[in-house]
Formats: structure tokens, sequence, C-alpha cells
């Protein structure tokens, strides 16, 4: 019964991973020009059922770290399957180093992708 469960558990959590890398690295929607809110609406609402408020915030930050992720590597509006590296654990090293950083620097990261989905958004 427990490696069922862990079993269920792995699949659960590799599919969850696939469907935020699609939705997050995709032609089909205009992800780079989302604001930073509706961005964590769109990568994570269908794996909420009611998050407090820090759990929100956590998620922010996750959101805040994938776009900057993205922007960094230029995924956005390439197809899922083009990308040159391997997501997750290229992922995983850059969200570790960002950790450890001071909450002024968080602060700073959303300000310099918020002027950037402004200044997208202008330009369309």
């Amino acid at each position: 019964m427990l490696i069922t469960c862990f079993s269920f558990a792995s699949h659960s959590f590799t599919n969850w991973r696939n469907q935020i890398r699609q939705k997050l690295v995709t032609p089909d929607r205009n992800v780079e020009g989302m604001s930073l809110k509706a961005l964590q609406r769109y990568l994570f609402s269908a794996f909420w059922l009611c998050p407090s408020v820090t759990d929100e915030n956590k998620n922010f930050r996750l959101t805040l770290a994938l776009r900057a992720f993205a922007d960094g590597h230029k995924l956005f509006r390439k197809a899922p399957n083009a990308t040159s590296i391997d997501f997750w654990r290229a992922f995983k090293k850059n969200i570790d180093s960002m950790m450890k950083q001071s909450p002024e620097r968080w602060t700073s990261l959303e300000q310099k992708h918020t002027g950037k989905i402004e200044a997208l958004n202008k330009e369309d």
C-alpha cells in the first residue's frame, strides 16, 4: 500500500512539473507579457484549493523565480521541447541560489520584472 502511495505521488509530482513547464514555455500565449499575479494564477490556479496568505507569498516567489529563469534563458515563446537545457535541473540550481538571497533582492527582482512586463505590454 505504501509503495502505491509513493508511486502515485511521484507520478503526480512529475505531471505537475511538466504542466508548469509547458504552460511557462509556450508559443501559444503571451506568458512573457503577463503580470506577475496573472502569471501566478495561470501557472498554479489548477493546483490551489484554498491557499493561505503564506502559501500565496511562497508561491509568488516561485512564480517570480520561474519567470526570471525563463527570461534569463530566453525560453519564452519557444516550443516546450525546443529547449536545449534540462529545465528542472537548471531551475533547481537557480532557485537554490535565489532562496539564499535577502528580501531586498527579491523586491528588486520583482521591480525589474514588473518593469520588463510593462515595457513589453507598451510595445504591443
